[in-house]
């Protein structure tokens, strides 16, 4: 029997109802330093988690988490509940079984589906045993990587493990992808010209974008994509917007508390979070 979205959506339609708009991030990049956080938990409760601005990474974590599980709750059990959720167990896994590697501890988000603790005492003990399948197998293959390189390209091999559980389909086909890693840089930008994603370069994606943009960049390109969901009500999409409309509102609150106490100029500083907002 399909999934009725109906309630689901309308309760994500009643929370971005109540968003911040661009001139509110405008205020909190010209705001002092010393008011950050008590401005941002205005409209992100998260920051609740953080005492000073310094601290304003366990602020947007716990931001990101409380609706991940509000989002768990709504969704119930079911294959789009696992895709929406699987990938922060699979970053977590990584992380965790690194900082084992390195004799340190992991810093682990509770945005997943696994436990944090269950992550932790897996990656320590390479327990397999104690995780679900769609992680179980990571920890397998990051232990057998290990005993045939260094760290990192474990690290790589299991990152691109967690890109083939989450792959989705699209446009274009990977061995097109493939074929361009080994072609140089102008060959990706002709080939975009003439595809779905040719909206890219209009939004300034190429050879001389600052690289600090990029990331803002393929963002606007995802809520543009997005942009029809906001007329239904009835499939899986809304949810897709509302998560990528957070992460936008969550990469221009990073920009304001990553440059301005860092004494990154006023307009520097508004120029990444309006690059982060625009879409």
């Amino acid at each position: 029997m399909a999934r009725d979205y109906t309630y689901i959506v309308a309760r994500l339609r009643a929370l971005e109802a109540e968003m911040p708009d661009a001139a509110w991030f405008q205020r909190l990049a010209r705001s002092p330093v010393g008011g950050l956080v008590s401005m941002a938990r205005e409209f992100f409760p998260g920051f609740e988690q953080a005492g000073s601005a310094a601290e304003f990474e366990s602020g947007l974590e716990a931001e990101r988490t409380g609706f991940m599980v509000f989002l768990a709750k709504l969704l119930g059990d079911g294959p789009e509940i696992l895709f929406l959720l699987s990938e922060y167990d699979f970053d977590n896994l990584l992380h965790a079984w690194k900082a084992a590697k390195l004799g340190r501890e992991p810093v682990l988000t509770g945005a997943g589906l696994v436990d944090p603790d269950s992550v932790r005492k897996a990656a320590a003990e390479g327990a397999r045993d104690i995780l679900p399948t769609h992680i179980g197998r990571l920890l397998e293959e990051l232990e057998r990587q290990i005993e045939k390189g260094d760290l990192a390209s474990a690290q790589y091999a299991g990152e691109a493990m967690k890109y083939r559980f989450l792959l989705d389909g699209g446009s274009i086909e990977r061995d097109r992808f493939a074929g361009l890693l080994g072609e140089p840089e102008e060959e990706l930008y002709s080939f975009l010209e003439y595809s779905d994603y040719r909206s890219l370069l209009r939004m300034g994606l190429g050879r001389e974008a600052d690289l600090w943009k990029i990331d803002s960049v393929l963002s606007g390109f995802l809520l543009g994509a997005l942009e029809e969901s906001r007329l239904s009500f009835f499939d899986l999409s809304p949810v897709l917007y509302h998560i990528a409309l957070r992460a936008r509102n969550e990469r221009a609150v990073r920009a304001v508390f990553a440059g301005r106490p860092n004494g990154l100029p006023e307009d520097l500083v508004l120029e990444r979070v309006e690059a982060a907002l625009a879409s």
